[in-house]
């Protein structure tokens, strides 16, 4: 799976550099082309080919056996397993595929049809799946033994016989889990022209617990695409410096000296010294010893969160045998929602030779912006050693690109659900940083007298966390209005957001307070959220906030939707002001000089309404910033009762 795989010759000719076998590679093309047939579009990320997984989706059946899957067999190897299609529990398209480990001992293997690669070239692997049962319980405390599930990718020569193996997407865990996603970026080895995936499973309970549990394991989406990897670039090269700015949105280069980083903890004892050596960057290295046994080395501090989006590592390695083919160590990652990702590998036949420092990189996809960390592990097996570690973003992401190369990852919202827009109201309230001087509190207990508000606060630690949000959609449709107050899009996961989305489409109100972290400073360009706004947010850091010293003065545009309760003798002022454009549906119910600073606008069957200005300046003497206006808070409340379709007596 490391990039420095060596490329392969022995299949062209050295003088012409044309295939030795014209009609095999012929054959070869001509299979490329008819599996294709199986495949989704292609993608419009241009470092993605199209998915050359055969019934990917699982959305093709059989019509004479309903239990045959077009483009992959099913292998039994003990037991009766049964497979079935299923349109109820998905994660993309209308049907994914059930597996049913209902006795002990059951197993088998789903493989597809072999796919036509090409030895040195990259592609990206990934699979959904979702788990029940696999795992007893008992006094609080996991048994994990038994039942297991994993992925990998086997490897075929040109007669379609197996020549190694790649499970660096991990096995599934020894749990019942909601629908998770496993992915690798993987390299071909030489003489390979065939790749095969392959998802083995079994319920070995009986045996090892002495009883039986019934299982179910539902696999979807499943891609394999070629994948160009982006080319390094100048600020990411060189020796490891602490930090270099560069890269999408001057994201931070994270390099580290990991023999001498005091962040990189449980370095020492049985599987890590640090020792001298005039090779490495800085005179020492991080080093396993031989005949240890498997364990950690070092990890990394905890990341903040970082932008979706494809990144690269960097790790400077050698080893004392580079002639043995039993690897001698692994980086993986464990994040909050990545859960435990296995990234690069250490094989020795990566390497030139013993004892020389060679630089290993591997690519892998952020696919959630929330905290993770990355540990070096060794097999104890040699002695190896690890210099630096770097890792630097490629490419940012936006939601729907994610969507696009992991269809489903948004999750599915019940289609019935609809929000709760009857009294008494309940209020979401999401409170960012300073989001006291908007005064929303003031503003929801003007809403209605028996309204219930659900305060959710937004910490920063490790990264943008909020604190009590709702991790499902029966959750927050319970809710009539969704207040964000300066917030981060980093602190949601793309399935949060998907559920604040469709919350609005179908009805409900959502009332933006922006603040100096929001809009263009908050993730929300191209996210999930932006679709809902009456506004298009800029690009630009620097265009997008305007500051006005003197004060911009607010002013009614228009005749308002609902009774002019405001009296703007107070003549209130704003400071700061995201600038941004209008889309067509937008109202702009108040000004900030010639600017918009309070925008409506429908989106689906529900509103949205957007608070232009931020709660900070220094007001000159006299002048009355808009945040203590005294009829702020019901102007603002107004503009609520518009978003929930609501007068103060009746619902609209």
């Amino acid at each position: 799976m490391c990039s420095i795989g060596k490329s392969s010759s022995s299949n062209f000719d050295s003088k012409t550099g044309s295939p030795k076998n014209v009609f095999y590679y012929s054959i070869q093309i001509l299979a490329l082309l008819l599996n294709t047939s199986h495949s989704e579009e292609a993608s419009s990320i241009q470092w993605l080919g199209q998915n050359l997984a055969p019934n990917p989706g699982f959305e093709k059946t059989n019509t004479k056996n309903h239990k045959a899957v077009p483009g992959w067999k099913l292998v039994i190897q003990g037991g009766k397993p049964e497979m079935a299609f299923d349109k109820e529990i998905r994660m993309a398209g209308k049907l994914s595929l059930r597996l049913d480990l209902l006795n002990s001992p059951e197993s088998a293997r789903l493989q597809s049809e072999p796919i036509p690669v090409q030895p040195g070239k990259r592609y990206l692997f990934s699979i959904a799946f979702r788990q029940e049962g696999f795992n007893r319980k008992e006094r609080g405390r996991d048994f994990h033994e038994g039942v297991s599930s994993y992925p990998l990718i086997e490897w075929l020569n040109g007669k379609q016989r197996q020549v190694g193996r790649n499970q660096s997407a991990s096995r599934f865990p020894y749990a019942s889990t909601p629908w998770n996603i496993r992915d690798a970026i993987l390299q071909v080895p030489e003489d390979v022209a065939f790749a095969r995936i392959v998802f083995g499973f079994s319920n070995g309970t009986f045996k090892h617990i002495g009883e039986t549990i019934p299982s179910r394991l539902w696999l979807d989406a499943v891609q394999f695409r070629e994948y160009l990897p982006p080319s390094t670039p100048d600020w990411a090269l060189g020796e490891t410096p602490r930090s270099v700015e560069g890269g999408p949105q001057q994201t931070a280069v994270r390099a580290f000296f990991v023999a001498g980083e005091r962040q990189f903890s449980s370095k020492g004892g049985q599987w890590s010294k640090i020792v001298i050596d005039k090779e490495a960057e800085r005179g020492s290295a991080l080093q396993a010893p031989a005949n240890t046994g498997r364990g950690i080395m070092a990890h990394s501090p905890y990341f903040p969160a970082m932008s979706l989006g494809l990144y690269r590592m960097r790790a400077r390695v050698k080893l004392a045998d580079n002639r043995t083919k039993t690897r001698a160590g692994y980086i993986d990652i464990l994040g909050r929602f990545v859960g435990m990702r296995l990234l690069m590998e250490f094989h020795p036949p990566l390497f030139n030779g013993p004892n020389q420092y060679q630089v290993i990189e591997q690519d892998f996809i952020v696919r959630d912006s929330h905290w993770w960390t990355i540990r070096l592990y060794t097999d104890g097996n040699q002695a190896w050693s690890v210099d630096s570690v770097k890792i630097f973003p490629l490419d940012e992401l936006k939601d729907r690109q994610m969507l696009e190369i992991y269809p489903g990852i948004a999750g599915q919202v019940p289609p019935k659900l609809r929000p709760k827009m009857s009294r008494p109201f309940k209020m979401l309230f999401v409170a960012g940083l300073g989001y006291d001087a908007y005064r929303p509190t003031h503003i929801i207990r003007l809403l209605d007298t028996r309204s219930e508000a659900k305060p959710i606060w937004v910490r920063r630690d490790r990264s943008v966390n909020l604190i009590g949000f709702p991790e499902t959609a029966e959750q927050l449709f319970e809710q009539s209005c969704v207040l964000l107050c300066n917030l981060n899009a980093k602190g949601l996961t793309l399935h949060q957001k998907n559920m604040l989305r469709e919350f609005v489409k179908r009805g409900g109100a959502m009332v933006i307070f922006g603040g100096h972290q929001a809009y263009e400073r908050g993730n929300w360009v191209g996210s999930l959220l932006e679709e809902t706004l009456p506004i298009r947010i800029g690009d630009s850091l620097e265009d997008g906030l305007l500051h006005e010293p003197k004060g911009l003065p607010l002013k009614i545009a228009g005749k308002l939707p609902w009774p002019r309760e405001a009296e703007f003798d107070a003549a209130p002022r704003i400071y700061f002001l995201h600038q941004v454009s209008l889309k067509a549906n937008a109202q702009v119910f108040a000004t900030a000089g010639s600017r918009p600073f309070l925008v409506g606008g429908e989106y689906g069957k529900g509103r949205v309404v957007c608070v232009l200005g931020v709660g900070l300046g220094s007001p000159r003497k006299g002048q009355t910033p808009f945040w203590i206006w005294p009829d702020w808070i019901y102007f603002m409340r107004n503009a609520c009762w518009w978003a929930m379709r609501y007068d103060g007596l009746n619902l609209r």
